[in-house]
C-alpha cells in the first residue's frame, strides 16, 4: 500500500528570558585564542568561580576546558548565556505528543486522514527560586515519506510562542502547543 505517513515528530523548544538569548542546544564552531584550530561543540555549562567551559562534541564526548583558551568572540557567547545556563539546569522540560479526532474524508482514489497533533508540554522548576517572565518559542518538525519507507524527504514544520509569567519553586507549569494537522493519504476505492 502507497500510504504517505508520519514517520517522524519531534519537538524544539527555545527559551528566552528578561535576560536575553536562549536556552536551547546549538551546535557551534569554537575556534582557540590564536585561530588555529577549532571544533564543533554545543554548550553545556559554565563554572564562572573556576572559569571552566563544558561542551558537547559532536560524537558526544563531554570536555572541560580554561575560559581564555578560547577566541574573544567565544568568551564573549560563552559569558552571555552563561546566565540561562544556570536557568536551563534547573528547569526541566517534558513533552508528551497529543493526538486529536481524526477527519476522513473517502473520495476515489484516495482516503484523506487527518489528524490533528500537538505537544502538552510540562515545565518543572527544580530550584527554591521562582523563574518569571520566561518567553517560549517552539517548533513541530515531521518527516514524511513518499510510501518508499525512505525518511526525510520532506520536512514541515510548525512554529509557535507563548509566555511563561512565572513557573514557581518545585512547581510544574503545563502548556500545549497548537495543534498541527497532519494529512495521511493512501488509495481509496476502484482506480
Amino acid at each position: 500500500m502507497n500510504r504517505r505517513c508520519l514517520q517522524k515528530a519531534g519537538l524544539l523548544i527555545a527559551l528566552s528570558a528578561a535576560l536575553g538569548g536562549f536556552a536551547q542546544a546549538e551546535l557551534r564552531k569554537f575556534t582557540n585564542t590564536t585561530g588555529d584550530k577549532h571544533f564543533q561543540a554545543e554548550l553545556v555549562q559554565y563554572l564562572p568561580q573556576k572559569k571552566l567551559v563544558e561542551v558537547r562534541r559532536e560524537s558526544g564526548k563531554l570536555m572541560k576546558f580554561r575560559l581564555d583558551v578560547l577566541s574573544e568572540a567565544d568568551q564573549k557567547y560563552v559569558l552571555d548565556r552563561a546566565p540561562l545556563l544556570d536557568i536551563a539546569k534547573d528547569l526541566k522540560i517534558n513533552a508528551k505528543i497529543q493526538i486529536g479526532k481524526k477527519d476522513v474524508q473517502k473520495s476515489p482514489p484516495f482516503k484523506r486522514t487527518t489528524t490533528p497533533k500537538s505537544y502538552k508540554v510540562t515545565f518543572r522548576n527544580t530550584s527554591n527560586m521562582a523563574m518569571k517572565d520566561l518567553d517560549v518559542e517552539y517548533e513541530i518538525h515531521w518527516i514524511k515519506d513518499n510510501g518508499t519507507g525512505r525518511r526525510g524527504e520532506v520536512k514541515n514544520v510548525a512554529k509557535g510562542t507563548t509566555m511563561l509569567s512565572a513557573v514557581l519553586p518545585r512547581q510544574d507549569f503545563t502548556l500545549s502547543t497548537d495543534p498541527v494537522k497532519i494529512l495521511y493519504k493512501e488509495p481509496y476505492g476502484s482506480t
